[in-house]
């Protein structure tokens, strides 16, 4: 079966640490320039920004890193080395305070923020930032088995048309 997605979705494809180097990486991604990403997720290990934004500016890819790293501090780094998207766990990060830290240091720098997974967390601070990033949150389907957080929500999110519904109940 098919996936057929309309002209305005966003293509991220995330590449999981797994180029060797540079010249691996220009090699596998340059099949992908064509797809017209969002941006590529992970090209290298996070201890490797300045390479990973080296492979954005040969590509010409938008590069997104971040999402396993702890406190707002550490995400100075990727700003720093040209990073496009910065990628931000809550349950990694710090919890929320340390979450929004992330996000209003990525605005002031001019840099895309969107979270890491268990998008029942991120919604909310989601809905909370004024200039979050318009591709949305990264949504794992429930039964996919790769978002476990679902299955200990009494509630868990719920989708419309597409769109996270950000309930106001507790």
């Amino acid at each position: 079966e098919n996936l057929v997605v309309g002209p305005d979705a966003m293509l991220i494809v995330d590449a999981f640490r797994s180029f060797a180097g540079l010249e691996d990486a220009m090699r596998r991604v340059a099949p992908l320039a064509e797809l017209g990403l969002a941006y590529l997720e992970d090209p290298f290990a996070e201890s490797l920004p300045q390479l990973a934004a080296e492979l954005g500016r040969r590509t010409g890819i938008a590069i997104g890193q971040g999402e396993a790293r702890a406190g707002h501090r550490s995400f100075r780094e990727l700003i720093d080395a040209g990073i496009d998207v910065i990628r931000c766990d809550a349950t990694v990060v710090g919890g929320v305070r340390e979450f929004m830290a992330v996000a209003a240091l990525a605005s002031a720098h001019g840099k895309a923020l969107t979270p890491h997974v268990h998008a029942d967390i991120h919604v909310h601070l989601a809905a909370a930032m004024h200039d979050f990033y318009r591709g949305g949150i990264e949504y794992m389907l429930p039964d996919s088995g790769l978002d476990v957080l679902p299955a200990l929500l009494r509630t868990p999110l719920e989708l419309r048309d597409g769109r996270a519904v950000v309930y106001s109940r507790s």
